[in-house]
């Protein structure tokens, strides 16, 4: 209780910090500048934090629209240098408990509220209401606050996040709803997905969170063009990603090496 007390600390004072750096830096309220227009303000906040995790989901299909949202170029993100230093602070004290920064979200163009905007008045367009707002119908989401016509992420000193942990029974349930949503959107959107099948068996390893796949298009592609010998640093990638949360992966077998099954077995790292 005492560590979530400190944790709403310290994003309040980043909250401080950043408006405090915006008044000042503001008399009156006029439009952000973009990136594009004064890249000096700006910075990629991995390069701050490198610790941190970044699923930066309007760059990708994964969001309440359910495609990618105009003005998302790259899945990175940018912050002004001010309230990546802040971050930064916060970084460092969350890892010495065991937790990393998840990021959703920071600076966002202009170009993506417009997007949400004209998203909002297309009352039928409802595709991915049960991953995102289930108990809300569309036609409050801006009458309500949930869509702007401004964003304050627009001025770079925003971001959406949330601390990450492996190594908690609540991490391991976090990160299996996770992979159930996209597994529910692969089945969905199979000329995007066509390969990709995922299997579950959570009575198999209790003591984390398992699946498997039996087909793997990466594996496919580089056996249809010959690049078999690059199919084993790919598939390291996914050690070094599950290490980054905190996270180990026990794998038997992979698709790449000519088993039937690819393992994603996921558990704490202590």
């Amino acid at each position: 209780m005492r560590f979530r007390h400190f944790i709403f600390l310290i994003i309040c004072f980043i909250f401080l910090c950043t408006f405090a750096i915006t008044y000042c830096n503001r008399v009156e309220e006029i439009e952000a500048e973009s990136p594009t227009e004064d890249a000096s303000q700006f910075v990629n906040l991995t390069d701050v934090v490198p610790d941190a995790i970044l699923e930066i989901r309007y760059y990708s299909t994964y969001n309440f629209v359910g495609k990618r949202i105009d003005g998302y170029q790259e899945p990175t993100a940018l912050l002004t240098r001010a309230a990546a230093d802040s971050l930064q602070a916060v970084s460092q004290e969350v890892m010495k408990q065991g937790y990393r920064l998840k990021i959703y979200d920071a600076y966002r163009p202009q170009e993506a509220v417009d997007h949400f905007m004209e998203w909002a008045q297309q009352m039928s367009d409802s595709l991915m209401k049960d991953y995102f707002y289930p108990d809300l119908e569309k036609d409050v989401l801006f009458p309500q606050g949930y869509i702007a016509e401004k964003s304050g992420h627009a001025r770079g000193s925003t971001v959406d996040l949330t601390l990450f942990d492996m190594n908690t029974e609540k991490g391991i349930r976090s990160f299996e709803k996770m992979i159930r949503k996209s597994a529910d959107w692969a089945k969905q959107h199979p000329e995007d997905w066509n390969t990709w099948d995922f299997h579950f068996d959570r009575k198999l390893h209790r003591d984390g969170f398992y699946y498997h796949f039996t087909h793997c298009p990466i594996a496919d592609f580089c056996q249809k063009h010959s690049y078999q010998e690059i199919n084993p640093v790919l598939c390291n990638i996914d050690y070094i990603t599950m290490s980054m949360m905190h996270s180990r992966l026990i794998r038997e077998h992979t698709v790449a090496e000519g088993a039937g099954i690819c393992v994603y077995r996921t558990v704490g790292d202590k």
